[in-house]
């Protein structure tokens, strides 16, 4: 009964790393797809949509797994009510109502930066600084020495 209490415990906070694992490595990789459509200067609206198609997958697929995790995280928390009812110990702690709260926040998280790839991947030309406004924006020897004191 012990193993099964302890597996249920190990169990639950496996799956509830993965998900944020999950998560994690789904945002890396909207990263590194914007930082490709930049590097690659995509001209034709066929590549920006290829990119940002892969984009949506990567991002969906990551909300499918999450969900999968979640259905072995409930799993989990029944076997181990089980457990614990048949040790008949009496959890002390009051039921918590956020049992899927972490899971929307991660879906949701998943689903801005699907839209800001989405985004930044199709209008390149408005999130991408040009030469002239990068040396606009450098502080120039004789502007920062021309300023009078305070």
């Amino acid at each position: 009964m012990a193993s099964t209490i302890s597996s249920g415990c190990f169990g639950y906070r496996f799956f509830k790393n993965q998900q944020w694992k999950v998560t994690n490595y789904a945002l890396l990789i909207d990263a590194v797809l914007v930082g490709i459509s930049f590097k690659l200067a995509l001209n034709t609206r066929l590549e920006r949509l290829l990119l940002l198609t892969f984009a949506w997958f990567i991002n969906l697929l990551a909300s499918w797994v999450l969900l999968k995790l979640e259905n072995a995280i409930q799993r989990a928390r029944c076997r181990l009510k089980q457990a614990l009812d048949k040790l008949m110990i009496q959890d002390k702690k009051p039921p918590r109502n956020e049992k899927y709260l972490v899971l929307w926040v991660l879906l949701a998280v998943l689903f801005l930066a699907a839209i800001v790839s989405s985004l930044i991947i199709y209008y390149p030309s408005k999130f991408k600084a040009t030469a002239s406004q990068r040396e606009d924006r450098k502080p120039t020897r004789s502007s920062l020495t021309s300023q009078p004191p305070p």
